[in-house]
């Protein structure tokens, strides 16, 4: 017999499992199939008339691609994710603790130059439905700060003030 709490207590805890799952969701595969071990299997049914002439075929896997126990993974699976903040997407009955209010430290922001690229451009081609542009970025090698030179106050390759700052 599956012990439903075992599994739940296992997806929770083990993050590869949880990316194995989730991959095996997408691809709309049982977890089995995702890796590789089952397959389908065909079995071809022949009923025959009383001369042993075949009148009928049918056709039906061998062995279901879900069991049991796929469909409870993935069941503990979708648990597991109703209990994660839509926010951060960490468990909430860690980071809605009364003790761990102190506990979360968040450190300075890290800017993707990417990103600011693609703002910077957006902003200046301001039109209507925004969200529905793509701007596409290059990367300009000959830009790239050195820091090692940079370090020993050498020359830099980037001297702008709003390239080295993540504001």
């Amino acid at each position: 017999m599956i012990n439903f709490e075992e599994i739940a207590a296992e997806v929770k805890k083990d993050l590869e499992l949880q990316k194995l799952l989730q991959a095996s969701r997408t691809w709309g595969v049982s977890p089995r199939r995702f890796l590789g071990t089952w397959e389908p299997a065909l079995v071809t049914v022949y009923e025959r008339d009383q001369a042993g002439r075949v009148i009928r075929t049918t056709q039906r896997y061998e062995t279901p691609e879900w069991t049991d126990l796929d469909r409870a993974y993935v069941l503990a699976l979708d648990l597991y994710e109703a209990g994660l903040c839509d926010g951060c997407g960490h468990p909430l009955e860690e980071t809605t603790k009364a003790e761990n209010s102190e506990a979360f430290v968040a450190k300075a922001p890290v800017r993707c130059h990417r990103c600011t690229a693609q703002v910077h451009a957006a902003e200046e081609h301001e039109r209507p439905q925004p969200e529905a542009l793509r701007w596409p970025v290059d990367f300009d090698q000959s830009k790239v700060l050195d820091l090692e030179k940079w370090a020993m106050g050498e020359d830099m390759i980037i001297n702008h003030e709003d390239h080295l700052h993540a504001d």
